[in-house]
């Protein structure tokens, strides 16, 4: 996806953001929802996340596309001059390295019950 096509998605979905929180029109969700699908996928690859199962894959996504998404767009504020894909950036990249970290701190306890357990 080149720059531009990036950017032109950007300002989409901060007009669909802005209309949603003025409005607050329910309906207006799954089209943010589907043009916030590529920030996901690009904070997962940076994160290292494409290498975690399947199963913790499609939970952190569900996640993102529900209660971090909402929690970004209830805080965002367009008076400090940002895009809301920066901002939503923002909070999956907190979200996402908090959840990572929480699955290697579990397969850790894991290792641990197991080699104690032998």
């Amino acid at each position: 996806m080149d720059k531009s096509r990036n950017r032109l998605l950007s300002k989409e979905l901060t007009a669909k953001v802005l209309e949603y929180k003025q409005k607050n029109d329910e309906s207006l969700l799954p089209q943010i929802i589907n043009l916030s699908k590529g920030l996901i996928g690009s904070v997962y690859k940076y994160y290292g996340m494409t290498s975690f199962p399947a199963t913790e894959l499609a939970e952190v996504t569900q996640d993102c596309q529900s209660f971090v998404l909402l929690k970004a767009i209830k805080n965002f504020d367009l008076k400090k001059r940002t895009e809301f894909s920066t901002y939503y950036t923002w909070w999956l990249k907190s979200y996402i390295q908090a959840r990572k970290n929480f699955i290697l701190r579990r397969k850790e306890l894991q290792l641990r019950t197991v080699s104690l357990d032998a």
